[in-house]
């Protein structure tokens, strides 16, 4: 006779670095944590991660008070409940289901954060899950009980109570700045539109295109960000020589915002409608400090050439010709004049010029660099573009810094420059631009990668004090393969998966937040800390001495392998960095209640 096996369930308790992967095996440790004291500040976002386990038995596992059942009918259901002492907090918390993708090494590891109600689970199976939250500022107590409980369901019995979980949050009496309008930080997260077009399958700057760019843009608008990704001419990365990749094949071209047609009688007329609508919308959600152009500086040739003969930059300008009904490239260095002096005038009448800049992708040749600079400069003279680079060569950045308004510098290079760091800054700062570091396909560490550990993507604030810099640069935000959710590796191991996006596209036509996306989210929050600090009176070089350099350690200490590679020894203990977090906005709160 065949007995029912006894089914069993566990849950714990995670931090908020927790990258769980699927199919490990768990140790009795990794269920012992059943409650966590967690401190916080006011409207300060923090996330604590819970797995889940249940053997023995189909298992259906909900964060509804709906009766939600599996297609294979009334299984076991377990069924997640936040319990809080003030019921009118409820709101304030969220739970969701974690989705699990495969990385370069085809393993399954928790990362995009999903928002469906209920989720299947795998006899035996760990599932991980987290829990969001923030305290308004209104809320008058030092601290909060907050309970997750868990009830089973069998066929059409009344649920049970199997399982607690519980949190105690003590609140410090501090506020933290909503990013979207805090100045404290600059992120500065390039923007691939086209890319979402394809991957939704909608015409390219069509309504349906433009919902979902509202929708990516109040996402990346939320983290703080502060630039907007202007395309002013076709191809300018040359589709990151996606033609050879035959491996996991995509399409990344990106597409000219400004439309142009040449009449019947010859004249060209510029159509500024798209670019517009995508700078409104931006501006409407907090993105308005800076626009930058791409496309007429440092465009990425890759073999794909150039229309002109004589333009020194690769410049492609598409245009529709009413006269022949066809599609034409803009050829004459003087229709190319007429092209970018219509443009600054347009910048101009929209009140945006000032605040506009040409940007140019990762110069590899100064003197070259300075022609195609001087070239432009010629064409839309006498007027003139501020300029922008983001550079990983050492001697370029020394040699080139003095003739830009702003830069980005890779860490490697920053590493290299060294001291002579401030005085740079100081300069840039001076002429009103940002001086911001980033990583991309390389360094190793610290980095965004779905292989990183995720406690780099909350340090990206951290390093950013410690060197010193305005902010943070990437080249991504969200640049997709074919299907995300189907193969997300693209050109490994020169690019990592997780090196083209920090989001996912969602089935609502809205971006779909990762644990990497939110992890950067805490760390610019921490940064928040060291600059009220500095307005509290503490220097600089007190705030590094005694909170940054005992956990990332001092950057003469840093050493540099060449230009995309470092060695960077740095805790990766997240309580060492809340031990931090916990002291400074004990400070905090006293000089509040002052």
């Amino acid at each position: 006779m065949q007995h029912r096996r006894e089914f069993r369930f566990k849950a714990g308790l995670q931090a908020s670095d927790y990258r769980h992967v699927k199919f490990r095996h768990f140790t009795d440790e990794d269920w012992s944590i059943k409650t966590k004291e967690i401190y916080i500040g006011k409207e300060e976002y923090f996330s604590q991660q819970i797995i889940l386990n249940a053997l023995n038995g189909e298992t259906l596992y909900s964060i509804s008070n709906k009766n939600l059942i599996s297609w294979r009918g009334l299984i076991n259901r377990i069924r997640m409940d936040i319990e809080i002492e003030e019921e009118s907090l409820k709101d304030c918390f969220k739970l969701s289901f974690m989705q699990y993708i495969s990385n370069d090494l085809n393993v399954e590891v928790a990362e995009p954060i999903g928002d469906m109600d209920f989720i299947e689970a795998e006899d035996g199976i760990t599932q991980a899950v987290i829990l969001e939250g923030k305290i308004p500022k209104e809320y008058d107590k030092d601290n909060l009980k907050l309970k997750i409980n868990f009830y089973l369901q069998n066929g059409f019995e009344e649920e049970k109570k199997i399982e607690t979980l519980e949190l105690d949050l003590k609140i410090y009496d501090f506020v933290f700045e909503d990013l979207r309008s805090s100045n404290d930080f600059i992120l500065d997260l390039w923007q691939h539109p086209s890319s979402w077009a394809r991957y939704y399958e909608v015409g390219l700057w069509s309504e349906d295109h433009f919902k979902i760019i509202e929708n990516m843009l109040e996402e990346l608008a939320s983290m703080g960000n502060k630039i907007i990704t202007v395309i002013a001419s076709d191809f300018p990365w040359s589709g990151q020589l996606c033609d050879e990749v035959m491996k996991n094949p995509s399409n990344l071209y990106e597409y000219n915002m400004i439309e142009t047609i040449r009449d019947i009688n010859g004249d060209f007329i510029f159509d500024y409608s798209i670019m517009d609508r995508y700078i409104d919308i931006a501006m409407s959600v907090g993105i308005d400090k800076e626009i930058d152009i791409f496309g007429f500086s440092g465009i990425w040739e890759m073999g794909m050439g150039s229309p002109f003969e004589d333009c020194p930059e690769p410049i492609k300008i598409s245009y529709f010709d009413k006269k022949t009904g066809t599609i034409k490239y803009i050829k004459k260095e003087e229709e190319l004049r007429l092209y970018l002096k219509s443009l600054i005038e347009h910048l101009k009448e929209k009140g945006v010029y000032d605040i506009t800049r040409i940007i140019s992708d990762h110069p590899n040749d100064d003197e070259i660099f300075e022609e195609r600079k001087k070239y432009i400069e010629h064409l839309v003279h006498p007027h003139r573009f501020e300029y922008k680079s983001a550079m990983y060569l050492e001697q370029i950045i020394r040699d080139h810094y003095k003739k830009l308004d702003e830069l980005s510098l890779c860490s490697a290079a920053l590493l290299q420059i060294g001291d002579d760091m401030p005085e740079i800054k100081k300069e840039i700062n001076e002429k009103g631009g940002y001086a911001t570091w980033y990583v991309c396909w390389f360094p190793e560490r610290p980095n965004n990668f779905i292989e990183s550990p995720l406690i780099d993507n909350r340090l990206i604030g951290w390093f950013t004090y410690l060197f010193g810099m305005d902010g943070f640069l990437r080249w991504d935000y969200a640049l997709w393969t074919t299907d995300p959710w189907k193969d997300i590796r693209y050109k490994y191991p020169y690019w990592k998966a997780g090196d083209m996006f920090f989001v996912y596209p969602g089935r609502n036509m809205k971006p779909k937040r990762s644990l990497r996306w939110e992890n950067l989210r805490y760390g610019i929050q921490d940064y928040q800390l060291f600059k009220r600090l500095e307005e509290i009176g503490y220097t600089r070089q007190e705030i590094l001495e005694r909170f940054v350099q005992p956990l990332l350690g001092e950057i003469k200490n840093y050493e540099v392998n060449n230009s995309r590679s470092v060695k960077i020894k740095y805790d990766e203990n997240l309580s060492a960095y809340m031990k931090v977090k916990r002291e400074i906005l004990s400070i905090l709160e006293r000089v509040d209640t002052e």
